[in-house]
């Protein structure tokens, strides 16, 4: 377990390698502490990151493992997930012999550092957990000269378990003066009872700039450590250190804890406003093409429209290879007498208005002068999306502006895609150089978190997968699996939840070293009406439940706003059978609405019928930044009661996704999300459908589009 502990360390301090210039030089080195939150070593500051910053901890010492992921979510709030370790605690029979804990802990900056005054923060820990590190805070900041910074703070809770006094919040009310609860094993319910309850205690901290790159640290901690058994056998509660910066994202701290044991911290800071290394390295675009201006008439002629057709396919069959060497598919040119209209899809850009760009630019080397507007209309897994209408003057003249991209967005609409294609596309040709056929072969990596016995166990293997589209809306569509090496299948099945089925409890059932298919699909996707997207789907829909699925999603181009229904008709899958399903027959619905608040906020409400027939709803809160990194949460309430869905109390978690242009420094539109959940039970549980409506056409909405615009010239 030690070396384990320490191989995380390790791999932290790895990943700093490939961020060494990821972000500008800071003043002085990261300050986080051993819970992953601003501070020195255990005790809280009142500072904040960068606003977007992500930081991974991890903290080691003796029994003691603990790692963080903290998000600066907003400019003054951070809020910090962590999972904690503790061995050999025969006395906490909840848990065997060991402490398996996680916890949620939110830290609210108050007010900023002034000339004469301190900055002022307010803090939760583990306010969404067992209760273990169950704590809050009121803590004070003051830079005293350059290279000394000194914090003090009043906790409650285990920031009150040594040292602690009568609560001075009692003269308000006689309630503050005691704290109820305690330990409760069950997790998952905010206790919003006991916050700033019972007794409190002081806590400070000092931190000295020895060099720029190593700070000096010493606090007075009024936390026992009593989660670890450790309340009544430290040696003081005084604990010394320091931080040394490794990188500009990476740092390691030591420390003497209670004046008897050694940790190691070691944190590694991701900023997704700033670039990796070099950043994304795409090759120069063309330029675009100036029409020679009309002799002795206000408006180029429209002479050619007699061969409009042949006018047509010679652009398509001319410009066809440019855009495959330029990342991207061109799917069908249509010319009016000063409109264009070109259908594309983006194969390889990471920021979609990239290729928009690209395509217009394209465009200018064979379109007739008389063209004055360039729709183009980017699709999403055989759907047109939103048609961006380019005016083709504003190209010209402000190309090489140094606020070029704010003048031409200016003059560009954002419309239905249906107002320039026409019809309802119910049935949508193969794109001339699409072959039907396609299969693709690599490896997979399955990970599976908090099992009773194990963080993460996984499983890798190597993955196949198969497609034959009909149309370009029609298609079938496989994956299999064939694991190599992996230990998921050993894990522990949960508990059932009593008066319900089990639909995901009994999940490692299906961890098979067998060939499986995951899923076999038939999928359609359509446009019904304008501002309307629809899908369905039949089959062997997950590697859990086959069945067929229906969705219909209102998505106005140039609205924030999204709404969208899904029915679902299932049959879980038998375990022990390839494509066999079992008696269990389920079916599910959910009603969904979407909502773009800008500047990359975005909301997610879904309400309806679960796998395991509870009622509820989901809300799920994401954050994208410009690169497209985006960093979510999600919680999930039924009326499944707390004690029956079981450790927990309910479904929540939270997601990473990362583009792998941000790691490669090369355009691809490939994606690694993480999802970190709770342990998996029966409530609130969803089938997971592969092609879901708006994830495929969110990139291609107005708002997605604006946000990204400045890589229109790119």
């Amino acid at each position: 377990m030690a070396l384990n502990r320490i191989g995380h360390a390790i791999c932290i301090l790895g990943l700093s390698a490939i961020y060494a210039h990821q972000a500008p030089a800071q003043d002085r080195p990261l300050a986080f502490n051993t819970f992953g939150l601003p501070g020195a070593i255990d005790t809280p500051s009142a500072e904040s990151l960068p606003d977007g910053t992500l930081m991974f901890t991890t903290f080691v010492m003796d029994r003691t493992w603990r790692g963080s992921l903290t998000f600066q979510a907003l400019p003054r709030v951070s809020v910090t997930f962590r999972y904690s370790e503790v061995d050999d605690l025969d006395w906490r029979s909840t848990f065997g012999t060991g402490l398996r804990d996680r916890s949620l802990d939110v830290h609210f900056r108050l007010l900023d550092e002034g000339h004469h005054t301190p900055a002022l923060a307010i803090g939760l820990r583990d306010f969404l957990g067992t209760g273990s590190y169950s704590s809050e805070y009121i803590v004070a900041s003051k830079t005293v000269t350059p290279n000394l910074r000194a914090s003090v703070g009043l906790g409650w809770g285990e920031l009150a378990t040594h040292g602690g006094f009568s609560n001075p919040l009692g003269v308000l009310s006689g309630r503050f003066r005691d704290r109820p609860g305690g330990f409760t094993g069950l997790g998952g319910q905010v206790e919003g009872q006991r916050f700033f309850r019972g007794d409190a205690a002081l806590f400070g901290s000092v931190e000295y700039d020895l060099s720029p790159d190593l700070t000096l640290l010493a606090e007075y901690s009024s936390f026992a450590y009593r989660s670890e058994g450790l309340g009544q056998t430290r040696n003081s509660p005084f604990n010394v250190g320091f931080r040394y910066r490794l990188s500009d994202t990476t740092t390691l701290s030591g420390a003497i804890m209670q004046g008897q044991q050694a940790a190691l911290t070691a944190n590694f800071a991701l900023n997704p406003r700033v670039p990796p290394a070099q950043g994304v390295r795409v090759t120069a675009p063309a330029p675009v093409l100036l029409r020679p201006r009309p002799e002795g008439q206000t408006t180029w002629p429209v002479d050619w429209t007699g061969q409009r057709t042949a006018y047509e396919t010679a652009l398509t069959e001319s410009w066809a290879p440019v855009f495959v060497e330029e990342g991207m598919r061109l799917g069908s040119v249509d010319l009016e007498d000063r409109r264009a209209i070109l259908r594309v899809e983006n194969l390889r850009h990471e920021i979609l208005t990239r290729a928009i760009g690209r395509t217009a630019r394209i465009s200018t080397y064979g379109l007739p002068p008389s063209i004055d507007e360039i729709v183009v209309i980017a699709t999403a897994n055989g759907l047109d999306g939103t048609a961006v209408v380019l005016d083709r003057a504003a190209l010209e003249a402000y190309e090489f502006a140094l606020d070029g991209p704010e003048r031409i967005l200016a003059q560009t609409r954002f419309e239905d895609a249906l107002t320039y294609v026409g019809g309802s596309q119910y049935w949508q040709p193969l794109w001339p150089d699409r072959p039907a056929f396609a299969w693709s072969l690599g490896p997979y990596l399955d990970l599976s978190y908090f099992d009773p016995s194990s963080l993460v166990r996984a499983d890798a293997g190597v993955k196949l997968g198969l497609s034959y589209r009909f149309a370009e809306n029609l298609s079938v569509n496989m994956d299999a699996t064939q694991r190599v090496v992996g230990n998921i299948a050993k894990g522990s099945i949960g508990p059932a939840s009593p008066g319900y089925p089990r639909v995901r409890t009994n999940s490692l059932l299906y961890s098979s070293s067998s060939p499986v298919i995951q899923r076999a699909t038939l999928d359609y996707t359509f446009r019904p009406a304008p501002d309307y997207y629809g899908r369905l789907s039949f089959g062997w829909l997950e590697r859990m439940y086959a069945g067929a699925s229906a969705e219909l999603l209102w998505a106005p181009a140039d609205s924030p706003l999204a709404l969208g229904v899904e029915v679902n008709a299932l049959r879980q899958r038998d375990p022990e059978s390839r494509l066999g399903v079992n008696d269990l027959r389920i079916t599910s619905w959910h009603a969904s609405g979407y909502y773009s608040f800008g500047d990359g906020f975005h909301a997610q409400l879904d309400l309806g019928r679960y796998l395991a027939g509870d009622l509820g709803g989901t809300l799920t809160l994401e954050r994208e930044f410009a690169n497209g990194i985006r960093v979510g949460a999600f919680a999930t309430l039924t009326d499944m009661p707390f004690e029956v869905f079981g450790e927990g109390s309910f479904d929540k978690g939270i997601t990473v996704t990362i583009p792998m242009a941000t790691l490669l420094g090369t355009p691809t539109r490939a994606t690694n999300t993480t999802a970190i959940n709770s342990i998996t039970r029966d409530g609130g549980a969803r089938v997971n459908i592969a092609n879901r409506l708006y994830p495929n056409i969110r990139d291609v909405r107005a708002n997605a589009l604006r946000r990204t615009w400045g890589a229109v010239l790119q």
